[in-house]
C-alpha cells in the first residue's frame, strides 16, 4: 500500500477553485453527519418528509 500523499503547490494552495471545491467537500460532509445523526431519531410524519 502507497503511503505517499499529493501536496498542492503553494500557487495552487490559495486558488479559488481549491477554496471552492473544500467548502463543498466540508457542507456535504456535513449533510451526511448531519443525516447519520438524525435518521435514527426522527419518526412519524417528519421522519417521511425527511426521508422524500
Amino acid at each position: 500500500m502507497s503511503t505517499r500523499s499529493v501536496r498542492p503547490s503553494e500557487e495552487d494552495a490559495d486558488s479559488p477553485e481549491l477554496t471552492a471545491v473544500q467548502a463543498a467537500l466540508a457542507a456535504e460532509h456535513a449533510a451526511v453527519y448531519g443525516y447519520g445523526v438524525l435518521g435514527g431519531r426522527i419518526e412519524g410524519k417528519r421522519g417521511t418528509e425527511a426521508r422524500a
